[in-house]
């Protein structure tokens, strides 16, 4: 028997807020949240761990693969730790 908790956070709609950090700016997430009505504070806090989570791991994976997703991962890590610190 095999269990595959690949998809354990299906369904969680943090999972759709991914894009906040590695698309938008500070300001642009802003309007993200508002427009998606993210009014809770844990979805918001688990997307960002979401979003930091899958940018530490495409950096090194994907680093003389696909340098162009790693520099955008790198992005997304900026863009959380900068919110971290807002």
């Amino acid at each position: 028997m095999v269990i595959d908790f690949g998809a354990a956070g299906a369904g969680d709609p943090a999972a759709d807020v991914i894009a906040a950090w590695s698309v938008f700016g500070t300001a642009g997430r802003a309007v993200f949240r508002r427009a998606l009505g993210v009014d809770d504070d844990g979805t918001w806090e688990r997307a960002r761990g979401y979003a930091l989570h899958q940018a530490a791991l495409i950096i090194p994976y994907c680093a003389e693969t696909n340098p162009g997703f790693a520099v955008s991962a790198r992005r997304t890590v900026e863009q959380v730790l900068a919110d971290i610190g807002a």
